[in-house]
């Protein structure tokens, strides 16, 4: 049965080499390429992938508790009108952004796409760490708020994952970008076809 299908295979290819021969009448000037041509060496960082993944997974216990954090202020503490505005928009910006950032960053890097993993290193420098910085060090100086020891707790261990995913993004997309112009040119070194020019 497999001589068979081997049989058939060769046959197969040879009728589509005359086919494509006959159709592109160019393509008998292309140099066939070697079976492991397009195979090429995975770039994607695996270390970036663990930090997306586990960001991925703290985010939800993130948001609970700045929201546990921002109730518990405005029940118990009274804080000023421009404290609250400001803590509101912050956070409703910091939910809008982070599941965007967590998509692009975790499907860039799995793909090996350079906007996906570039997208989501600015995410995170910006609204991303400001408004973890903010949560964490300023809201005592901007609008009379204060920091519970939850912003801390839960904002030191946010804001040391956004400064690593940073910095291994940064590489990451480096790294990609290096990998994609050496295939590139190689491909494009291997597949050189005299183009006839137009008289």
């Amino acid at each position: 049965m497999r001589e068979f299908r081997d049989t058939v295979k060769i046959k197969w290819d040879d009728k589509l080499e005359r086919l494509s021969k006959y159709l592109y009448p160019e393509y008998s000037t292309v140099k066939p390429l070697k079976e492991d041509f397009y195979a090429h060496e995975i770039v994607a960082s695996l270390p970036f992938q663990m930090l997306m993944y586990i960001n991925i997974l703290l985010f939800p216990i993130y948001l609970f508790g700045s929201l546990a954090s921002f109730f518990w202020k405005m029940k118990w503490t009274h804080i000023s009108g421009w404290s609250f505005y400001q803590t509101s928009i912050l956070l409703l910006m910091f939910t809008t952004c982070e599941p965007i950032r967590l998509w692009i960053g975790f499907h860039g890097n799995k793909n090996e796409h350079v906007p996906g993993v570039s997208g989501s290193v600015l995410f995170a420098c910006f609204p991303q760490l400001p408004v973890t910085l903010f949560y964490l060090f300023l809201q005592e100086f901007c609008g009379g708020g204060f920091t519970t020891p939850l912003d801390y707790a839960i904002n030191i261990v946010y804001a040391s994952l956004l400064f690593a995913e940073i910095i291994l993004g940064y590489y990451t997309a480096k790294k990609i970008v290096q990998a994609q112009m050496t295939q590139f040119f190689t491909t494009f070194e291997t597949t050189k076809v005299n183009i006839p020019k137009a008289a």
